[in-house]
């Protein structure tokens, strides 16, 4: 799925994937291995669901844009590893 950011948006999620890759490989890891992207995906789409999860109980009192925005951001972070 290409990124809908052209311009100063996609070149500062670029760097934002880098960071991230930056993080992985001080860890000995990358998100270039096939698993490791599996499981950074997987991690954030558990974080996506918890934070809904504390949304729908009443644990979590975010505005609706606000946690819009917020899951998009999430979100936004699986394509990290197609884009280092």
């Amino acid at each position: 799925m290409p990124t809908p950011f052209t311009g100063e948006a996609a070149e500062a999620l670029r760097r934002f994937a880098a960071s991230i890759e930056a993080t992985f490989t001080e860890h000995g890891l990358t998100l270039h291995d096939d698993d490791t992207a599996a499981t950074y995906r997987l991690t954030l789409q558990v974080v996506a669901r918890a934070i809904e999860g504390s949304q729908a109980t009443g644990a979590l009192h975010a505005d609706p844009k606000e946690l819009a925005e917020l899951l998009a951001t999430i979100r936004g972070m699986e394509q990290a590893p197609r884009l280092i």
